[in-house]
């Protein structure tokens, strides 16, 4: 039998050098998460399926467990895995109410698995990386503009290189779409979030789009077209003449409700916070083409995209949902996340070039009368903090040796020979720059 060893569509396999680099990019995001109070929950990968397509889940997208060959007794397709974390923290909630204390926060880490089209990007296997808040009948907006600043800084101190938070505000959009009189709120929203990634030229497709759902009148068209084309306002000042612009043309000169005017009102407020919290306002613009397509979206709407690379989708991405826990609580407890996509930031972003060791030291048998005293060695350094390889083999050419240390970067290399057991010392040679050391072998 010929066996097919390709990976399988979709879901990623990193090298050793590269899951280096992502469970260092990890440790960032676990650091700065923790830092402002945010500690890591970990939740099963699977959940019942209709607890998952309960709120937002797409079944096309799910992945069922299922055994191979399944038992008689078996329910069929009764447990699916998890497509977010979001979901997963709702019915935590819900199974563990009375125990939490709210607002209820709290980090994800973690593989989620979606059955989308893969492509360049896209995985159909990915960590992600969670915060959010819940509160228990109310939560303030302060948490809105603190899960932005936190997942600014995580972008920061990950180094991927320029890229904008854009932020919207689901009341606009829903109270823009019935002063339309669009009753199909959840395609409207489906079609304003394709809009961005339509060419110019495509524009025609939209028009067809709004005409489905009853948005096809001429001057419908022109004013969604309109609004989408013109508000697109990154940094401090251009952000604050998006508010002016919304207000004065779409408030106050035309008819508007009320809750439009809440939506307006939310985003001034969010500014307002982002600049106290000490966000760096040159990564946040204001867009009113995000919309987000979860279901479960009810107030402010965020997506992060890498500059120049726009065409891989956003990287980061949540919002504030009003009613999630409640559909397994049966109380009111509005929340608000982000989440980054780590896989898929880590395949498509600008990396420095590989400079990390995957060993600090390897540790060199000069032949196997030394392997002892090279093992006992080896152990000393690790009981140091260093992280050491003894390498398996002796009496070999030394290019061999060389290019295995090469191969995997290694920090240094250390000698064990009968002249070094005999004097009791060694020395530790530096292969990517820095001075070399002696070390006792007694000690």
């Amino acid at each position: 039998m010929k066996y097919n060893i390709q990976t399988p569509s979709g879901f990623p396999e990193w090298s050793p050098k590269m899951e280096l680099v992502h469970q260092q990019w990890l440790q960032i995001v676990r650091d700065v998460f923790t830092s402002h109070g945010f500690p890591v929950l970990d939740t099963p990968l699977c959940e019942r399926v209709e607890n998952l397509t309960a709120k937002g889940g797409n079944a096309k997208e799910m992945y069922v467990l299922q055994r191979l060959h399944a038992a008689s007794d078996d329910p069929p397709k009764s447990v699916a895995l998890r497509f977010d974390h979001t979901v997963p923290l709702a019915l935590y909630i819900a199974r563990h109410r009375n125990e939490l204390a709210f607002p209820f926060r709290r980090a994800a880490v973690g593989p989620v698995f979606r059955g989308e089209r893969a492509q360049k990007g896209r995985y159909r296997q990915f960590t992600q990386c969670d915060i959010d808040v819940v509160g228990n009948g109310k939560l303030s907006l302060e948490a809105d503009a603190e899960v932005i600043a936190v997942m600014a800084e995580v972008l920061e101190k990950l180094g991927i290189g320029d890229f904008v938070i854009r932020i919207n505000n689901r009341k606009f959009l829903q109270g823009f779409a019935e002063k339309l009189a669009i009753t199909n709120f959840s395609k409207f929203l489906d079609i304003i979030d394709s809009a961005d990634k339509l060419d110019t030229s495509e524009y025609w497709r939209l028009d067809e789009l709004l005409t489905k759902i009853g948005a096809g009148e001429e001057w419908k068209l022109t004013y969604i077209k309109s609004l989408l084309n013109s508000i697109k306002y990154k940094g401090k000042d251009q952000f604050q003449k998006g508010l002016d612009f919304i207000e004065k043309y779409q408030l106050e000169q035309s008819p508007s409700n009320d809750l439009m005017k809440e939506g307006w009102q939310e985003l001034d407020d969010l500014y307002d916070l982002l600049i106290s919290m000490g966000v760096n306002m040159d990564r946040i613009a204001l867009d009113v083409s995000i919309a987000r397509g979860l279901d479960y979206y009810t107030g402010t709407v965020m997506e992060t995209h890498l500059v120049g690379k726009e065409q891989i989708g956003s990287v980061c991405s949540g919002g504030r949902y009003n009613d999630l826990a409640e559909t397994f609580s049966n109380a009111e407890m509005p929340g608000v996340g982000m989440s980054i996509g780590l896989t898929r930031l880590l395949s498509m972003a600008s990396l420095p070039d590989f400079t990390l060791s995957m060993v600090d030291i390897v540790v060199v048998a000069m032949s196997e009368n030394e392997l002892p005293v090279a093992y006992a060695t080896a152990q000393k350094l690790r009981d140091k903090g260093k992280k050491v390889v003894v390498y398996n083999g002796h009496n070999v050419k030394w290019k061999k040796i060389e290019k295995y240390l090469k191969g995997i970067n290694a920090g240094a290399k250390c000698n064990i020979g009968g002249q070094e057991v005999t004097k009791k010392t060694a020395i530790v040679q530096m292969l990517n720059g820095g001075e070399d050391y002696e070390i006792s072998l007694g000690e």
